[in-house]
């Protein structure tokens, strides 16, 4: 399980903080485009919380640790956004003062190259927005940045393809 810093252990330069979580956050999305979710999921501690919120659908909501993270991923991923693509990621990074927590407010959108198959039809690729917050904190167990919350706000969901059951 990864055990994080407290201020007390050590302090990390914001500076260096903000470069590392950078770097980290780069690779979780290059993770993301590549679907492969056992290479995602030691990107978050043991105990994350991920919340889907907005136009989500039947992915809202709060998972809970890295089993249901894991879990979740696999189906968005590898079942319902196969050959993700993300396009116009902004970033912005926070650290706090000790350099032990950064957050990462984003937003960026997202399309499917992919046709989607839902049963036995298959359908044009979806396409959205998304506004997510990354809180990153350092664990000393495994020497890295790892995303403790992270909240993705589903700007848009423009899709032809019914999902969850509901009409495209």
């Amino acid at each position: 399980m990864a055990r994080t810093l407290t201020s007390t252990e050590a302090e990390i330069p914001p500076s260096a903080a903000v470069d590392a979580v950078n770097e980290s956050f780069t690779q979780h999305f290059q993770l993301l485009e590549s679907g492969s979710v056992s290479a995602l999921a030691p990107q978050y501690t043991e105990e994350a919380n991920v919340t889907w919120i907005g136009r989500a659908y039947c992915f809202s909501g709060a998972y809970i640790g890295r089993t249901q993270i894991t879990e979740t991923l696999n189906s968005f991923l590898n079942r319902t956004v196969p050959g993700l693509r993300i396009m116009n990621l902004t970033r912005t990074i926070t650290p706090l003062p000790n350099g032990l927590v950064v957050t990462v407010d984003s937003t960026f959108g997202f399309s499917t190259s992919k046709i989607t198959t839902i049963g036995l039809s298959t359908y044009p690729g979806l396409n959205g927005t998304v506004s997510a917050r990354e809180t990153y904190v350092y664990s000393s167990t495994t020497a890295a940045w790892l995303i403790s919350n992270e909240t993705w706000s589903f700007l848009t969901l423009d899709s032809s393809v019914p999902l969850c059951g509901l009409p495209g």
